[in-house]
């Protein structure tokens, strides 16, 4: 619902009376389930200037760095966090958290 609320209050900044398409980056790490949200658009917009508008996702990866060794690295899984390099176990998470609305669609 805040991606809605966000949508609706930056169309009517921009006055737009439809959004047509939602522009959405989402890590690997935030916990988001891109068809559970696709599933849910429908029904969170009705009645909103986003009703009928497409979701676009784009998928950002898990981006780690090793603080012992300094290796930089997208790990296959997330579940592979150790750094293959030295036996450094707890990394800097420096890309895969993200959930932003980057940008909008508005009718012409």
């Amino acid at each position: 619902m805040q991606i809605v609320e966000a949508v609706a209050a930056e169309a009517e900044r921009q006055g737009a009376a439809r959004v047509d398409a939602v522009h959405l980056r989402i890590g690997a790490l935030a916990g988001i389930d891109k068809r559970a949200l696709a599933f849910a658009w429908d029904l969170a917009t009705e009645n909103t200037v986003a009703a009928g508008s497409r979701l676009a996702f784009e998928d950002v990866p898990l981006v780690v760095s090793c603080p012992s060794c300094g290796q930089e690295r997208r790990p296959e899984s997330n579940w592979q966090l150790a750094c293959p390099a030295c036996p450094g176990i707890e990394p800097n998470i420096l890309g895969g958290r993200e959930l932003q609305l980057t940008a909008m669609e508005l009718p012409a």
